[in-house]
This record gives structure tokens, sequence and C-alpha cells, in this order.
């Protein structure tokens, strides 16, 4: 069974703010987009995997997606993690489009595509790293470590991967997503003893699902972005010019004439997700380039946002 569900990625959501916000000739913009698609995909091939998962018996796996976690040693995070009683499962996701080729000897993925070559790490030495990791995490939780397998999954049918290694851990534990269910039967029958009782198996369960801590990152910072480059003010839903004027109940764009009358959401997001997410009324007037505090503090109010404080300096926490 799903025991953590993938949900909708922040990451995602950030970088498309972030594009909303940055002028189309910014210098970091085209990176950003590129940033972005990659993320996309490797969302498209995990969510790929969902269908072969699917047919696993439900009683004996607990399945979790996109788990993240902190050791003493730092955070890290995977794909799917499976827990059986038998052995758990980590499994590496790749949605590469391509020629693929891994070369053990330089710890190096090389993909060639449309004339182009880009470099990514081994991913075998990747989810060794993650085998680590979650065994370190298990040990600091003060659990049996059980036998702990991994894969790296190639999802794309448009790829063609190949692998120069003489070690055998590189022939067995690269699969397409094809193959999944009969390397998990495998995997399960080499295992035939059961090394967790099932009150373990809850508890270690039980233990992930309350550590998972996701990423949120501040991609001002990372980017190193000037704060003076974000565009502020609501945006046109439908031409996406910024800002468009405030009139009576509405949201008025000049540029292609449209009307909206919550317009002013996406901004609150985009504020939220960029910005910071505790912010007061005088902060959202101002990057909504509203001249009335009164106007802002009905747009306000009306979302029934957490807050605190009294109603002069009261915060509101957006989530």
């Amino acid at each position: 069974m799903i025991v953590k569900y993938r949900g909708t990625s922040i990451k995602k959501r950030k970088l498309e703010a972030l594009i909303r916000r940055l002028p189309r000739n910014h210098p970091k913009i085209q990176s950003i987009i590129e940033d972005l698609n990659k993320h996309i995909s490797g969302i498209k091939g995990e969510e790929s995997l969902d269908y072969y998962l699917n047919f696993l018996d439900n009683k004996k796996f607990h399945i979790f997606q996109d788990l993240r976690l902190k050791g003493a040693n730092g955070a890290f995070q995977l794909d799917f993690l499976l827990v059986a009683l038998e052995f758990i499962l980590i499994i590496e996701a790749k949605n590469y489009v391509g020629e693929i080729i891994i070369e053990e000897k330089y710890n190096q993925l090389t993909k060639k595509h449309n004339d182009k070559e880009e470099y990514y790490p081994d991913p075998i030495r990747q989810v060794l790293h993650q085998r680590f990791q979650l065994i370190t995490w298990l040990k600091e939780n003060n659990f049996t470590v059980p036998p702990i397998e991994m894969l790296v999954v190639f999802t794309n049918t448009n790829s063609r991967v190949q692998t120069i290694a003489s070690t055998p851990i590189y022939k067995n534990n690269i699969i397409r997503s094809t193959l999944l269910i009969e390397k998990i039967n495998s995997l399960t029958q080499s295992h035939n003893r059961g090394m967790l009782d099932l009150n373990t198996h809850k508890k270690i369960s039980k233990k992930l699902l309350k550590s998972h801590t996701p990423l949120d990152e501040n991609l001002i910072t990372k980017y190193n972005i000037d704060i003076n480059d974000i565009i502020t003010g609501v945006q046109c839903p439908n031409c996406l010019s910024t800002p468009i004027q405030k009139i009576r109940a509405n949201w008025v764009c000049s540029i292609c004439n449209s009307i909206s009358k919550d317009a002013h959401l996406l901004a609150i997001e985009d504020y939220a997700l960029l910005i910071k997410d505790k912010f007061s009324i005088s902060e959202i007037r101002e990057f909504f380039n509203l001249e009335s505090k009164s106007i802002a503090t009905k747009l306000i109010t009306k979302l029934n946002l957490k807050h605190e404080g009294k109603s002069k300096g009261r915060i509101y926490t957006y989530k």
C-alpha cells in the first residue's frame, strides 16, 4: 500500500512562480526554465512507475513516494522506498531521452540527444550513497537493519542505455521500468526468510512517514537573484502582463482588456513561494502595487488565512 504519496511538488510551484516573476530577458531565466523542464521530466518518470507498483501486494509492501529524510550527516531524498518484511528497496527513477552511457571508471552518466551531450553523476554511486544514508538513519533510530536492495530504473522508452562496467552491481541493478515487477519478485524470492516481524515493519513505516521533511529551498538565494529583479504587481491570468489594475471589484488588464475577480490569488501565492509565507497587510499592499491599504486588507481577510497578533501588527501565514 502507498503510505506516503508524492503530492504536489513545491519545487515545481516555486520554479513556475519564479519564471512568472522574472523579465523575459533576465540572464538566469533560460537556465531556470531548463531546470523546471528537467524537474517535470523527473516527476513524469516517477509517475510512470506508479503503474507497475500498483501490481504489488498491498499487504506485503509499504510504498513511500518522494521521501526525504534528515540524518546526522544531512538530508537525503528517495524517489521510491519499498518496505517489505524480507527487505527494503530503494528505487531511483531516470526519465532520460536519447543515448545513455554509464561509465563505471569515470563515475559518470553521459546523455546524448539532439547533437547535445550532458553529463550527470553515476546513478549507481547515487543509490549506493542513498543506501548508506538509509542504513545510518535506521541505526540512528534504533532499528535493526534489514537487507537493503537498490535499483536504478530507466523509465523512458525513447532511450538507449549502455553500461560500461566490470562489476556485477551495474548489471544487476540497472533495469527498464517494464522489468520492475519481475525484478521485485526475484528479490522477494531471494530473501525468502522474513527479516522483520510485523510489529517492526509497522514501526519503521510509521517512523519513515513521521520523519519525512519536504525540501523548501529559497530560489532567490539559490539562483543568486537580485530581489529588485522580481516583478511585482498582480498578473493578468489571460495575457500574463503585469501589473493589472484594481477597479472596483475587478482586476482589469489594460493590454488585453480581460477582467478577473481573483487574479490576486496567484500573486499572493507567488509572494509566499518566492519571498516568504508570513507577511503583513503592508507587505502585500506593496507587492500588489496598491495605494489603498483598506483594499489590501479586504483581499487578505477574505482568504481566512491563519494569523497572529492584533489587527495593526497582524501577521498572516500562507500555506
